[in-house]
C-alpha cells in the first residue's frame, strides 16, 4: 500500500469510520505525536482523543481536501477539513447547543520502512473552533 493511500484510509476508517482495529493497523507501535500535549504523545492517545471528539462531536466528519506526499515518499501530507455539531458532551464547560463547527487543519504523517505511521505533526484553527462555539474572544 502506498503511504498516501494508508493516510486516505487512516481518514477514511478510523477518522470516520472510527474502527480502532484500523488505527492499530496503520499507526506503529512507536508512534509519537509531535503536537500533543507532553504525556499524551503515543497510539492509545490518540486513539482517545478521536472518542473525547466523537464523545463532544458526534456527527464529527474530516474530509481530505489535498495530499501530498516528500520526495522521499516517507512523509504525507494533508490538507484537510473537520465538520461537526456540538450535540454531545460539555466543551470546555459549554453545554451543548447544536452549534456548527467548521475547523481547517494541516497533518504531516511520517513512516517506518514498513509503511507504518510512526509520527505525526499537525495543526488546526482551534481558536475559530472555540469561537464557533464560545462566541468571539474579546480581547482587551
Amino acid at each position: 500500500m502506498k503511504n498516501s493511500t494508508t493516510v486516505e484510509k487512516l481518514f477514511a476508517e478510523f477518522y470516520n469510520g472510527r474502527d480502532k482495529q484500523v488505527a492499530n493497523q496503520l499507526l506503529a507501535g512507536d508512534f509519537i505525536d509531535h503536537s500533543a500535549s507532553p504525556g499524551f504523545e503515543n497510539k492509545q492517545n490518540l486513539v482517545d482523543w478521536i472518542d473525547w471528539i466523537v464523545g463532544i462531536f458526534p456527527d464529527n466528519a474530516v474530509e481530505l481536501q489535498e495530499v501530498f506526499v516528500d520526495e522521499t515518499g516517507l512523509k504525507v501530507i494533508a490538507i484537510w477539513q473537520g465538520k461537526m455539531t456540538h450535540t454531545g458532551q460539555p466543551f470546555r464547560g459549554v453545554s451543548p447547543a447544536g452549534a456548527k463547527v467548521l475547523i481547517n487543519g494541516i497533518s504531516i504523517y511520517g513512516f517506518n520502512d514498513q509503511g507504518q505511521i510512526n509520527q505525526l505533526w499537525h495543526q488546526q484553527d482551534r481558536l475559530a473552533m472555540v469561537e464557533q462555539i464560545m462566541g468571539p474572544i474579546k480581547l482587551g
